[in-house]
C-alpha cells in the first residue's frame, strides 16, 4: 500500500510557506516518493535521503545549518545510537534544538519490537547519558501517555501479539506506540512531540513544548 502523505495542516508546512527552510527526511523509498508526491511543490521543503549510519549523508545536509531537528521513533531502530546522536548535533547550528522521541521501558520489550525493528527500549537515565554524550545540554526529560504501557503489555507479552494494529499505531502518532522509523528536520519551526528536548548549547533561545498534534505552546 501507498505510504499516507503527511498531513497538510502541519505548522512545518506554514513554515515553509512563510519562507522558512524545512526538510523532511527517511530512509524509506516509498516515504520519500510519498512525501515528494504530496510537497515537491513548495521551494522552501526540501525533501532528503537521510541515513544517520551513513557520514557522508549527513555531511551532505551541515551546509543547511539547522537549527531545530525533531527526531520521531528513529534512534530505536539504529543499533549505534551514540553515534546517531554525535550525527544528529553536528547537524545543528550552535544553539540548535533536537526534540527526540523514542518507546520507552525496556521491560516491554517484545517480539513486537523486533518485528517492527526495535533494537531498544530506554530508561531515562540512559537516555540522558547518551544525549549528554553526544554533547547535548537537556531541557526536558520525560515520559509520554504513560497509560499506553498497559496496552502494550497486553498486547506482546499477554496476548503474543508480532503486529501491532493499526488503531495502535495510529494512536501512537499522537502519544503511544510505536511508527515506521522516520527522521524530519528544519530550520525554524517543526512540528512533532518529544520525550526529549535537547540543545547543543546553552544559548537562551526558547524550546517549543508539544501540546497535541498540530499545536505547539
Amino acid at each position: 500500500a501507498k505510504p499516507a502523505a503527511a498531513p497538510a495542516d502541519v505548522p512545518v508546512v506554514a513554515d515553509a510557506k512563510a519562507g522558512h527552510l524545512v526538510v523532511f527526511s527517511d530512509i524509506d523509498d516509498r516515504q520519500l516518493a510519498a512525501l515528494r508526491e504530496r510537497w515537491s511543490h513548495m521551494a522552501n521543503l526540501k525533501i532528503e535521503h537521510l541515513d544517520l549510519t551513513d557520514l557522508h549523508a549527513v555531511d551532505r545536509l551541515k551546509p543547511m545549518k539547522l537549527d531545530t531537528i525533531l527526531c520521531m521513533n528513529v534512534l530505536e531502530h539504529i543499533e549505534d545510537d551514540p553515534k546517531a546522536l554525535a550525527r544528529l548535533h553536528d547537524l545543528l547550528q550552535p544553539g540548535g534544538s533536537l526534540l527526540l522521541l523514542v518507546p520507552a521501558h525496556p521491560e516491554l520489550y517484545s517480539e513486537t519490537d523486533r518485528v517492527v525493528g526495535h533494537f531498544r527500549r530506554y530508561r531515562k537515565q540512559e537516555l540522558r547519558e547518551k544525549l549528554e554524550g553526544a554533547g547535548f545540554k537537556i531541557e526536558s526529560l520525560r515520559h509520554l501517555n504513560a497509560i499506553a504501557a498497559a496496552g502494550w503489555w497486553v498486547n506482546a507479552k499477554i496476548l503474543r501479539r508480532t503486529v501491532a494494529s493499526t488503531g495502535q499505531l495510529s494512536s501512537g502518532w499522537r502519544g503511544s506506540t510505536s511508527r515506521p522509523r522516520r527522521c524530519a528536520t528544519a530550520k525554524s519551526t517543526i512540528c512533532g512531540r518529544g520525550a526529549a528536548a535537547a540543545r547543543r548549547s546553552s544559548a537562551s533561545r526558547p524550546i517549543p513544548t508539544w501540546s497535541r498534534p498540530g499545536r505547539w505552546t
